[in-house]
């Protein structure tokens, strides 16, 4: 069976029979990159609703879409957030668009006491957010929040916050909990990890200290797996 490509597009009115687009980045994926043709199928969505169109006409400038069918978007019944240290450039970029694939909610970019690299290319994460979104097939996009200082977060006592250090329980441990959770957030360190002080302002705020594995795992690793563990977790029922 042949893929049908998927693109986010955050449009807030149509008409009930079709969708014009001019946003030249995807007005160039599907004309040039793609080489998407007329009659053939593209699932166009934003954060509210799934369409199924024909592509009916396309030029440099824009497309014509011909829906037809459509379904509303089921919102996910909890969150998972991942609040990680600011990275060096690749390995940042990296974690966004692997934790978008395997179904992050939000997120935040932290600085910590041991923070080296302190500023990011948000429109280039932001890009990187809207495909991973379309190539996993995720009905909702993420979002990269600015970059915070550790100590400046609002910790909500009604969450679960979860610190993930290499002397910390093992997280199947804490699978109970994590199953009745509603919003879930996971904090990643720097390379050079936590310090002590650090570490004190997760046990003053009530964290849960969970470790992933017996080595030391570098800080995309760690990300890529919590994110992992904790979606498998949540979602077998």
């Amino acid at each position: 069976m042949k893929k049908i490509h998927r693109f986010f597009y955050d449009f807030n009115k149509i008409d009930n029979e079709s969708i014009s687009i001019f946003d030249y980045d995807i007005v160039n994926q599907v004309v040039n990159v793609l080489r998407i043709r007329e009659g053939e199928e593209i699932i166009i969505f934003n954060k509210e609703t799934e369409f199924f169109c024909n592509l009916e006409q396309f030029n440099k400038k824009g497309i014509i879409l011909k829906i037809l069918d459509s379904k509303n978007i089921e919102k996910q019944d909890y969150r998972i957030n991942i609040y990680c240290a600011v990275l060096k450039k690749d390995n940042f970029e990296f974690i966004v668009q692997k934790t978008v694939e395997l179904g992050i909610s939000d997120i935040y970019p932290i600085i910590t006491d041991r923070t080296i690299k302190t500023n990011l290319n948000f429109e280039r994460l932001n890009k990187i957010v809207k495909e991973a979104s379309e190539q996993s097939g995720r009905f909702y996009s993420s979002t990269v929040f600015n970059i915070i200082d550790l100590r400046k977060i609002n910790i909500l006592n009604d969450d679960l916050n979860v610190v993930l250090n290499m002397d910390g329980e093992n997280i199947l441990n804490s699978t109970s909990i994590i199953k009745k959770s509603k919003n879930i957030n996971l904090f990643i360190g720097p390379e050079g990890g936590w310090t002590d002080d650090e570490m004190f302002f997760f046990k003053k705020n009530n964290f849960l200290n969970l470790s992933m594995a017996k080595n030391v795992l570098r800080a995309e690793t760690a990300a890529l797996l919590s994110v992992g563990v904790v979606s498998i977790i949540k979602n077998n029922n």
